[in-house]
C-alpha cells in the first residue's frame, strides 16, 4: 500500500501520525508496515506504530551518527556505555 499527504508543516516528525491517521480515513485500513528515516524516530511514533500494531522500520535521530568509529570510540559518552542489569 502506497499513498501520499502534503503538510504544511517543516518538520517531519509531526507529519508521520497525521498522514497514517489520513491513509486510514482515504483506504479505509492501514499498512502493515512502515519505512521511514531517522527524522521520524521519536517515541510517540514507536508508540503509535505500536498500538496500530504496524511492523515499523524507523531509524531513530542518533542512529546514523553512532555507526561511525569515531563516535563509538568516545567512552565518556552515554551512549556508549552498556547496560548491566545488575
Amino acid at each position: 500500500m502506497v499513498d501520499f499527504s502534503i503538510h504544511k508543516k517543516t518538520n517531519d516528525m509531526n507529519v508521520l501520525i497525521p498522514h497514517l491517521d489520513h491513509v486510514q480515513e482515504r483506504l479505509g485500513r492501514l499498512p502493515r508496515c512502515v519505512v521511514a528515516d531517522a527524522s521520524y524516530g521519536r517515541e510517540e511514533i514507536y508508540a503509535y506504530l505500536e498500538q496500530a500494531v504496524i511492523e515499523g522500520y524507523v531509524k531513530y535521530p542518533l542512529f546514523r551518527k553512532q555507526q561511525k568509529r569515531s563516535w563509538r570510540k568516545q567512552h565518556f559518552c552515554v551512549e556508549n556505555w552498556e547496560y548491566d542489569p545488575a
